[in-house]
C-alpha cells in the first residue's frame, strides 16, 4: 500500500487510523489497525500549493490538535514525545506562512514533515478529548475536522491543564514561547494562549455556534464523544457532563 499526503494535516499515509464518514446516520466512525499503515508514504509539499487557504489552515490545525493530544496522552513515550515537540516547533514556525502563500514552497515543506512527525506520534501515543469531541460534531454537522479542532482544542486544554501543567508548560516552549520566570501554571497558560493567537491569526473560527452548533445536540454528541476510542488516552477523566460542559464553553 502506498499512499500520498495532499495535505498537511491528517498524516494518514503514515498511521494506524482511518475515518468513514456515514452519511445517512451522520456520524464518522473511527477503525485503528496495524493493517492500515501504508508501506510506503509519498510525501511532496508541491501538492500542498493545491490547496486554498482555508483548507490549509484547517488541516494544519489538525496537524498541532495530533502533536499536542499526543504529547500529553497517557500512552506517550520518550520517542512519540520527540516527534510531537518537534512537530509543534515546526507548524509554530511554517503554519502561518504556508495559509498566507500557496507558492511559499519552504513554509509547505515544513508543514508537510510538521504533519508527518505529528501523525507517527499520535498514531503510536492516541490522541485525546479534541478528537473524541470533533468526530461526533464533524459528523452532525458536516465539518471539516480541523475548522472543528481549531475551536475546540484551547477548551480542552484548559480542561486537561490539572493533569499535565508540566507538559503544557513543555508545549509553551515549543510554540515558541518565553516562559522564563514563570510557574510552572503560568507557563502552561502561555501554552493555550499562544494555540489560540496562531488560530486567530490564521482565520479559524472562535465559537461552535459559528459553524451551526446549537444546545439541543450538546447531550447526545457528548455521549457519543465518551464513547470515542481517542478519549481512552486523555490525559483527564472525562464524563458525559463534564464534555457537555466544554462544549457549551465552546459555544
Amino acid at each position: 500500500m502506498i499512499c500520498v499526503a495532499t495535505t498537511a494535516g491528517a498524516a494518514a499515509e503514515v498511521t494506524q487510523f482511518a475515518i468513514i464518514v456515514d452519511s445517512h446516520r451522520k456520524v464518522k466512525m473511527t477503525i485503528g489497525s496495524k493493517s492500515l499503515v501504508p508501506d510506503i508514504a509519498i510525501i511532496d509539499p508541491v501538492l500542498l500549493s493545491t490547496k486554498d487557504a482555508r483548507l490549509t489552515a484547517n488541516t494544519g490545525i489538525d496537524a498541532l490538535t495530533h502533536a499536542i493530544e499526543a504529547y500529553v496522552s497517557v500512552a506517550a513515550t520518550p520517542i512519540t514525545d520527540i516527534n510531537a515537540l518537534k512537530a509543534i516547533k515546526m507548524i509554530t514556525t511554517s503554519l502561518r506562512a504556508s495559509v498566507a502563500s500557496r507558492t511559499n514552497i519552504e513554509a509547505k515543506t515544513q508543514m508537510a514533515m510538521a504533519s508527518l512527525l505529528a501523525g507517527v506520534a499520535m498514531s503510536n501515543a492516541i490522541l485525546g478529548a479534541v478528537h473524541a469531541m470533533a468526530h461526533p460534531l464533524g459528523g452532525l454537522l458536516n465539518l471539516p475536522h480541523g475548522e472543528v479542532n481549531s475551536i475546540l482544542l484551547p477548551h480542552v486544554m484548559r480542561y486537561n491543564m490539572i493533569a499535565c501543567m508540566d507538559r503544557y508548560a513543555d508545549i509553551a516552549r515549543a510554540l515558541g514561547e518565553d516562559t522564563t520566570g514563570m510557574s510552572t501554571r503560568e507557563a502552561a497558560e502561555r501554552a493555550v494562549q499562544a494555540v489560540e493567537q496562531l488560530c486567530q491569526d490564521i482565520g479559524a473560527k472562535k465559537r461552535l455556534s459559528e459553524i451551526g452548533l446549537q444546545e439541543e445536540y450538546i447531550l447526545e454528541l457528548s455521549k457519543a464523544a465518551a464513547e470515542d476510542v481517542c478519549l481512552i488516552t486523555n490525559p483527564r477523566d472525562a464524563t458525559v457532563e463534564e464534555i457537555a460542559e466544554i462544549y457549551r464553553t465552546a459555544l
